[in-house]
């Protein structure tokens, strides 16, 4: 952060092309919220990793260039010190896309391999182990490719996506309706078999009240199956922090695998089985029973 003050065209010399027009505004400093206390438990966290968030091709001016991750002294859990009041505006929104125009084509479709379509296959598969239900809730629809497996398989799905262009991209390609909302302010009276929540929860300011969410979209004894980053996993215990997930900029919180088992069980979930990600270098893969109160 001090180079870039010091010379906020520093970028051009990191030899990245996504940051070759990149200068540094230290205006950006008071576009930041402040995140004093840890968002799961409300605790005082102490720093814990520094990160260069600009090496990363998503990355965008909105963001400081660098991201520093503090460790949660009470439950462990870890937290992004700043992020940008903007991607905290909540949109109240709700919008049923259906087949029409696509406002900016990303053309998500060919990115979907042989590979992803049979990983999605394997998790329905592991998932009707506990569930014989076939209503499926999707929060966040990634390319599409759980939604195609869904359809093949039989199983009724509703989808929820708050980025408008890609949900009308996957209802374009599928020709199914897509949810466009804030998953928070997502209302039904319809509870359902099974929620997805794919690589979500560390996206979410409260992933609290997030579990909370689903917890409540669930039918008896329903299943959540989660899949989000672990930052005690086996592999970044190998690799240290030469792994891109430290440097993802939109993430804002990170769980080991202890931290998210002690907040679920709480939240009235059985934990039912747990899997590493073969999706994502670094990820776990929970699935979780609605347990009657």
């Amino acid at each position: 952060m001090e180079a870039f003050k010091i010379k906020n065209d520093l970028a051009k010399f990191l030899g990245l092309d996504h940051l070759k027009n990149y200068i540094f505004k230290e205006e950006v400093l008071s576009e930041q919220l402040l995140v004093d206390n840890c968002p799961i438990c409300g605790e005082k966290g102490a720093p814990f990793h520094n990160a260069p968030c600009y090496n990363m091709i998503n990355y965008t001016d909105n963001f400081l260039p660098s991201k520093l991750w503090m460790k949660c002294n009470s439950c462990e859990n870890l937290y992004s010190k700043y992020y940008p009041h903007k991607f905290f505006n909540t949109n109240h929104s709700i919008k049923v896309i259906r087949n029409g125009v696509t406002p900016t084509p990303s053309h998500l479709q060919s990115n979907v391999s042989t590979h992803t379509l049979r990983n999605w296959c394997d998790i329905l598969n592991n998932i009707s182990e506990y569930s014989n239900g076939t209503d499926i809730l999707e929060i966040g629809i990634g390319k599409g490719a759980l939604i195609a497996t869904a359809l093949e398989f039989g199983y009724s799905i509703d989808c929820i996506e708050i980025d408008e262009n890609i949900a009308y991209e996957i209802s374009n390609i599928l020709n199914h309706d897509i949810i466009c909302c804030d998953f928070l302010n997502f209302r039904t009276d319809k509870t359902y078999d099974i929620i997805t929540m794919g690589d979500v929860i560390e996206h979410l300011s409260n992933p609290i009240n997030g579990l909370k969410k689903a917890y409540s979209l669930l039918n008896d004894d329903g299943v959540l199956w989660i899949s989000t980053p672990n930052y005690n996993s086996a592999f970044n215990k190998l690799h240290k922090i030469n792994t891109a997930m430290w440097n993802e900029p939109y993430h804002l919180t990170y769980f080991s695998k202890t931290g998210l088992e002690n907040i679920i069980k709480k939240l009235g979930f059985e934990i039912l089985d747990y899997r590493i990600s073969i999706n994502y270098n670094g990820s776990m893969e929970i699935i979780l029973k609605k347990v009657r109160i």
